[in-house]
């Protein structure tokens, strides 16, 4: 078929170990487990249609995204928020209020997520159930995203996204990986 002809002509990325990349219609791959990647090689993939891109293929009539094919049956999570790395190890399974607390987010009119400017300095703010919650005034916009920091990490946890990462954790002025 046109579509299988059109994927043989993919170059791949280079090789990941106990990865498998999966081609996309559009020109780009997605990541899975080495172990689940000749059954997902058995589909033709597609990308596109909104802003977060994730690959998915027509099954039994309905459109199945890849991450659900690799950990069923739960809303998911990307760790790394690379909606096309869906390796098990950066797939968890999420409520939807975790799966946006992970989100990189932030205004174009602030350096930092989780602030905004407030003269004659920076507010810091975060969501907890669903409620604003106004964390202070500082005089630095650093300062703000501290405060930011340090309430994402008590509230969020784990699912946490914040300005100034730690070890392990997830920046939200990462570029996705």
């Amino acid at each position: 078929s046109r579509a299988r002809e059109r994927r043989a002509k993919l170059i791949p990325p280079p090789p990941v170990e106990g990865a498998t990349w999966i081609p996309i219609a559009d020109g780009r791959f997605a990541l899975v487990d080495a172990d689940l990647g000749q059954e997902m090689l058995r589909y033709s993939w597609s990308g596109g249609g909104s802003k977060v891109q994730y690959a998915h293929t027509p099954v039994g009539g309905k459109m199945i995204y890849l991450h659900h094919m690799v950990l069923p049956g739960c809303r998911v999570d990307h760790k790394n928020s690379n909606t096309l790395d869906c390796r098990r190890d950066n797939l968890r399974p999420s409520t939807q209020a975790q799966n946006a607390r992970n989100m990189r987010r932030k205004s174009k009119a602030t350096p930092y997520k989780g602030i905004c400017s407030n003269p004659p300095g920076w507010a810091a703010q975060i969501r907890e159930n669903g409620k604003k919650v106004h964390l202070g005034q500082f005089k630095t916009p650093e300062e703000a995203a501290r405060a930011y920091d340090e309430a994402a990490r008590r509230i969020h946890g784990e699912f946490a996204c914040v300005n100034f990462p730690r070890e392990g954790e997830r920046g939200a002025l990462d570029p996705v990986q």
